[in-house]
């Protein structure tokens, strides 16, 4: 008996190192991704009144109320995100850091609780222009891991959308074209190199982003891409890092014509740049 206990002993130990060694890996990778979204990101200059003569309202107004005129806003940020993640017909709860930049480019770090003491690793990306999605249970048994193809232009889209996080990549200066669509809306487009996107933004009347919206957002169905309206809402706008940015977030797939939530979260912390490259 004694025996056994040992061996158990030494089994359970040795898959806790196991699972240290690889979260430790994990995290070594979203560093250096990190490091590398840093190095690519563009400086942000001051926002001035001539930034936004190409810009039809009501975005215009979106800007003059999340930017402040003659005042530099950050260029990269890093957020902390506790939230909830719908895995079939249940939420999981987890906790995420994302690098964003005016690369453009972003990297989403995430830990899903899917069971008592077990977590689901997941990362999302784009930098350079390639979009990639990676998760491991505890960070040792993969369970995606893919790159590039119909990852990009989804994973473009979500930089464009998250854009209220960070609203100075929303300016003409740094390549998204705006065109108006009637009082409340405005289309916003963005090429990054062979890759082209648009959202359709709806502004309530503070000026703020409440909802984002695009018909043909490509959804991974059986192991293949579909284009599948998606869309997010926003709101608890704040003053941070001298911006105002909404504090929750949702974010759906609408299948029959319905919305679908799958992911819900909210900021429990943002640093802004320059930041060290750290995730």
């Amino acid at each position: 008996m004694k025996r056994g206990f040992w061996v158990s002993g030494l089994l359970a130990a040795g898959a806790a190192g196991s699972a240290a060694l690889a979260s430790a890996r994990w995290n070594r990778v979203s560093t250096d991704m990190a490091a590398r979204l840093a190095e690519l990101s563009r400086p942000s200059a001051r926002f001035e009144a001539q930034d936004l003569d190409d810009v039809p309202e009501p975005a215009a107004h979106y800007f003059r109320t999340s930017l402040r005129i003659d005042h530099s806003p950050p260029a990269i940020v890093r957020i902390e995100h506790d939230g909830e993640f719908r895995m079939g017909e249940t939420w999981k709860p987890f906790r995420s850091t994302e690098v964003l930049a005016i690369a453009p480019g972003f990297l989403w770090d995430a830990r899903i609780r899917v069971a008592p003491l077990v977590d689901v690793y997941v990362r999302d990306s784009y930098i350079g222009g390639i979009g990639s999605m990676q998760g491991a249970v505890a960070a040792l048994l993969p369970v995606v891991n893919q790159r590039g193809g119909d990852l990009n232009p989804g994973a473009l889209q979500r930089y464009l959308g998250e854009g209220t996080w960070l609203p100075a990549l929303l300016l003409p200066r740094h390549g998204v074209r705006w065109e108006a669509i009637d009082s409340t809306r405005a289309r916003a487009s963005l090429a990054d190199g062979a890759t082209s996107v648009s959202l359709e933004f709806t502004f309530n009347e503070a000026g703020e982003v409440a909802s984002v919206y695009t018909p043909t957002r490509m959804r991974e169905v059986n192991g293949r891409y579909e284009p599948t309206p998606w869309s997010a809402r926003s709101w608890n706008y704040a003053e941070r890092c001298g911006m105002c940015i909404p504090l929750d977030a949702e974010v759906a797939w609408h299948l029959d014509d319905l919305p679908e939530p799958y992911w819900r979260g909210r900021i429990t912390a943002i640093e802004c740049g320059p930041l060290p490259p750290t995730v």
